[in-house]
């Protein structure tokens, strides 16, 4: 445990005891003249008394720094005690929490709409590797229109969907696997704006979000695929506005920007 030394405060403090000690004296008989028909015992006993009742003062402003150090330091101590608690818990908790690992599939060709948007299908597999159940499982995914800008896509669509879905999650065990098929699409605006138009590269960019069984903290593991042509040549990987290439000619690649916490 590390305690945070206060040296610059004691400094303070003592330097402030001996002004207040300085004043006093000065305020006091013990700094003023004495004549010399002054009776000698009156003038020990003055001087006996002076020095108690300063003592005194000096011993109770004392105690009462030492009580605020003592108090500080035992507040800090609980900090740290309670910081190593929380470390302890955080890691029996990784150790048998639960973990999603996600597998993406396309489920079907790039299909070109009527109105100049695109859609396609994708198979979403989560499967629990961790050690106990995960709960409220549930995959969401969108369509990219340029896979250069997926990763920060992703990180706006995870945080949009980080949030506790009872009602549409299931529960999945250890070891245990769940498969969605979801349609993404996208609009023919948003094609028209592709950096490449009349090609372009788009992504399914997606996360699996679910709780943890232990604290019922929200985790996710998000994904991100590149949606690209089989091929040969100098354009191979890039797609073409109205002519979509067939499924056995479609793949998905990965991409940056995929995380689990």
């Amino acid at each position: 445990m590390r305690i945070v030394r206060q040296r610059p405060i004691w400094l303070a403090c003592l330097a402030v005891l001996a002004l207040m000690f300085g004043v006093f004296i000065w305020m006091s008989p013990l700094g003023a003249a004495i004549p010399a028909e002054f009776n000698a015992a009156e003038l020990a006993m003055m001087r006996l008394q002076t020095y108690a009742f300063a003592l005194s003062g000096v011993t109770g402003l004392g105690t009462l720094v030492t009580a605020v150090a003592a108090a500080r330091f035992a507040a800090e101590a609980a900090r740290q005690s309670r910081r190593s608690a929380d470390l302890a818990r955080e890691a029996m908790i990784s150790s048998e929490r639960a973990w999603l690992h996600v597998d993406v599939q396309l489920a079907g060709p790039v299909v070109h709409l009527e109105d100049g948007g695109a859609t396609v299908r994708v198979a979403i597999r989560m499967r629990n590797i961790g050690s106990s159940p995960a709960i409220a499982v549930h995959a969401s995914a969108a369509l990219v229109v340029d896979a250069a800008q997926a990763p920060v896509a992703l990180r706006d669509f995870a945080a949009r969907h980080r949030r506790p879905n009872e009602l549409r999650g299931r529960m999945l065990l250890p070891q245990d696997s769940h498969e969605r098929v979801v349609e993404v699409r996208v609009s023919a605006e948003e094609i028209a704006a592709a950096p490449r138009h009349p090609r372009w590269r788009p992504a399914v960019v997606g996360v699996a979000t679910y709780q943890l069984i232990q604290d019922r903290s929200v985790r996710q593991t998000a994904f991100c695929h590149a949606v690209s042509r089989l091929g040969s040549g100098e354009r191979r990987f890039q797609l073409t506005v109205d002519r979509p290439p067939p499924l056995e000619l479609t793949q998905l690649d990965w991409a940056n920007g995929g995380f689990a916490d």
